[in-house]
């Protein structure tokens, strides 16, 4: 009995030990042991086979930084800056949000650390959902060669080829009509914010898209569950975000906001009061612009009401940043539920004379690829395109036949599960999302479209890792000349 009792003694001893030992290094050391994942993406030119070329990028994501950068961040801006190549991304949550939005000093740092990054093109980013309440104040303190892809899309030389990033907002992805159901456009998961703009009847590549000035748009849109942010803008370029109207997220009340990332106008009040999901809205959006200032109004209704004559939204826009001309967009985002119902039924626009502009009743799946903005498969001269994102959700609302021939996504968000174990994988996966998803290289759609998810570098609320290193990823986008049939 005494030998089974010391057996016994020893045994726990040892696993009482060996289990600290676990937490020790899951706490204080797995955390801060950076890994350089090195990883390519091939293929050829769907232009010209003689084309071919290299391009090196660093995908960094998930630093959730609660106090501005400290040593860990700054070692991982070495590790990074080691690597010499030729794009930076970041794939959104630099700040955690724990604590609440960053203080006046952590944005300073944030910035001044951003500063310190090199690459031979610069450094672009994305914001994931931590920043979503304050992205704007982030884009603020933005250093010099920093963009902001979240709604942009950028063309890179790789030798004699060319590599189109595109940001999520300027996706595609998800945005779909609805095969079944005719004369509706739909959006699911929104990767933060999607823009479709109206490129015009022309439709072909290299169009720019209308210049007008005073437009008088209206729509119907529905909202398919809260948390869905429909929406409209007018005065929208490639260059510049236009005067923008959603569903808040949050209130579920209609908003106005101008240049995201820069200024908030207008009221917050909804003319029908708070929009009831599953219901239609018709919108109007009524913009005078003159040499001093624009004048912007909306209001939106219930489908079924009479148009009321007030404007809850009424302000006056004159900052020098204010947009003077540009088209019509669909806006889409904040569908954090997954409900793919988000939707309209028509979106039409006048100038302020009546004339017609542009009307779609999102009936015939092929006109809206063609004459809308969707840089993931326009008929553009690019060789090879890719997404830089932030939730790999972004992919899953679309049915495989309206997937876009876009090429590979970067993306972040699932820490790689953060705590991983033998033969199992990761300990938790968020829910609705393919396990196979969490981390690494996965190709969806029969191989049209491959997603890298990365590990991160940060962790979650629960400050541990195990088996599942913070990661910092070399990705070579190789585009490779085809051989003569």
């Amino acid at each position: 009995m005494r030998r089974l009792s010391r057996s016994w003694l020893g045994f726990a001893a040892w696993a009482g030990a060996l289990g600290l030992a676990v937490a020790l290094y899951a706490l204080f050391v797995e955390p801060v042991w950076v890994k350089v994942e090195h990883a390519s993406f091939e293929q050829p030119s769907p232009h010209d086979p003689r084309r071919e070329g290299r391009y090196r990028v660093a995908f960094v994501s998930d630093f959730d930084l609660d106090d501005g950068p400290g040593l860990f961040a700054r070692r991982v801006r070495e590790i990074v800056n080691r690597l010499a190549v030729d794009l930076i991304a970041v794939g959104g949550d630099l700040f955690g949000g724990h604590d609440g939005p960053p203080t006046a000093a952590a944005l300073s740092a944030l910035s001044e650390w951003l500063a310190g990054f090199r690459a031979r093109d610069g450094m672009v980013v994305v914001w994931g959902e931590q920043e979503a309440g304050w992205a704007e104040r982030l884009q603020a303190v933005l250093p010099s060669g920093v963009r902001s892809l979240e709604s942009a899309t950028e063309l890179h030389e790789a030798q004699d080829a060319r590599i189109r990033f595109c940001g999520p907002g300027s996706m595609y992805a998800p945005l779909w009509i609805e095969p079944r159901r005719g004369g509706r456009l739909r959006a699911g998961w929104g990767a933060s914010l999607t823009v479709a703009r109206y490129l015009g009847r022309a439709g072909a590549a290299g169009t720019s898209p209308p210049a007008w000035s005073g437009i008088d748009l209206r729509a119907r849109l529905r909202v398919g569950w809260p948390g869905d942010a429909p929406g409209v803008a007018v005065l929208e370029s490639a260059e510049r975000a236009g005067y923008r109207f959603h569903v808040s997220p949050v209130t579920q009340r209609w908003r106005a906001v101008s240049n995201p990332g820069t200024a908030w106008y207008g009221s917050s009040r909804a003319s029908s009061g708070f929009v009831m999901p599953g219901k239609d809205y018709h919108v109007r959006v009524r913009v005078e612009p003159d040499a001093q200032a624009t004048r912007v109004r909306s209001r939106l209704w219930l489908a079924g009401d009479p148009e009321p004559d007030e404007w809850p939204i009424d302000f006056v826009d004159t900052s020098a940043r204010r947009p003077t001309s540009g088209t019509i967009a669909i806006v889409a985002g904040g569908a954090w539920t997954g409900s793919k119902t988000q939707s309209w039924e028509y979106v039409g626009a006048r100038d302020l004379d009546g004339t017609l502009l542009v009307e779609e009743s999102f009936d015939d799946p092929e006109r809206f690829s063609r004459e809308w903005d969707n840089p993931g498969r326009r008929l553009e001269d690019f060789d090879l395109s890719v997404v830089i994102g932030h939730n790999p959700r972004m992919l899953l609302p679309l049915p495989a036949t309206a997937r876009p021939t876009i090429d590979l996504v970067l993306a972040g968000h699932t820490h790689g599960g953060q705590v991983r174990l033998p033969l199992f994988g990761p300990l938790h996966v968020e829910p609705g999302l393919p396990r196979e998803w969490a981390e690494g290289l996965t190709r969806l759609d029969g191989g049209r479209v491959w997603l890298y998810t990365s590990r991160g570098v940060g962790v979650s609320r629960v400050p541990v890792r195990f088996l599942c290193r913070p990661e910092v990823t070399e990705m070579e986008l190789i585009v490779r000349s085809r051989p003569p049939r």
